[in-house]
């Protein structure tokens, strides 16, 4: 039996949570009342090609060729591109769940912390409309990584040592392979930084023992497990493609020694 003043609760959460689903919808509702894509930057580079284009295994265009799935970029077996590619056939709806994720998981974060809904819409608006999801929108695979934050901080204190956390372990797993399937390696690898130093922390303070990390081990496990469709072949490539830091090292040393320029119209 649910007593009346959590159902009314209940109610209060869900017209709060409606309430942010409506913001974001008001702010890109352009996009989906008229014929336009929101594709700028990487957008219109990555993003976009890969959300049109069906499932490819292999691509013949880098070299020799290379595992579709090895790009960096891909984003392919992200559950949102799935949902909202195959099912609901909207780039809008998929490019605005990003700040929008980020808004529910904090209000429900914050909350679950402070039990005041205050404090909890005031942090989801704060991060949600917040420049890195808003400002750097058009880099599809960094807002959509760091917006399963709060869910896996929120997973991390659940599991805290003691039997039945089951339920939490996979919420946390499905927030991690999440983070990896949704873009670049190196948010992902950040994200995963600084969740790892928050479970520190929870474990200094709250304890929880070897039996809490281990549920740990296993809940991060399987997220990388849930994310080996991209994760293994991009490892595997990453043995024979270099990006970047080399790259550019290289070319800065052939520019230093006037082999090479470049011109700024």
């Amino acid at each position: 039996m649910v007593l009346p003043d959590r159902q009314d609760s209940r109610w209060i959460h869900a017209a709060l949570l409606l309430a942010l689903i409506a913001l974001f919808v008001w702010l890109f509702l352009r996009f989906f009342v008229t014929p336009l894509y929101i594709a700028e930057s990487d957008l219109y580079e990555d993003g976009l090609p890969i959300f049109l284009s069906p499932i490819w295994v292999w691509s013949s265009y880098e070299f020799s060729g290379l595992p579709a799935f090895a790009d960096p970029a891909d984003f392919t077996f992200y559950p949102l591109r799935i949902l909202f590619g195959t099912i609901v056939h909207s780039w809008t709806a998929l490019v605005m769940t990003g700040p929008l994720l980020a808004a529910l998981l904090t209000y429900a974060y914050l909350y679950a912390h402070t039990r005041s809904k205050t404090a909890a819409l005031y942090s989801a608006l704060a991060y949600g409309l917040s420049e890195e999801m808003l400002e750097r929108l058009r880099h599809f695979n960094h807002v959509h990584v760091i917006a399963w934050l709060p869910l896996i901080a929120l997973a991390i204190d659940r599991v805290d040592g003691r039997p039945g956390r089951g339920p939490w372990m996979a919420v946390g797993a499905l927030a991690v392979g999440s983070t990896i399937l949704a873009g670049h390696p190196q948010p992902a690898i950040y994200a995963m930084y600084a969740m790892g130093l928050y479970a520190l922390a929870g474990l200094a303070f709250d304890g929880g023992g070897w039996r809490r990390v281990l549920q740990w081990t296993v809940m991060v496990s399987v997220g990388g497990l849930l994310a080996a469709v991209k994760g293994l072949p991009l490892a595997e490539a990453s043995r024979y493609v270099v990006r970047s830091e080399r790259s550019e090292e290289h070319t800065s040393e052939l520019q230093s020694r006037g082999l090479i320029s470049y011109a700024v119209f």
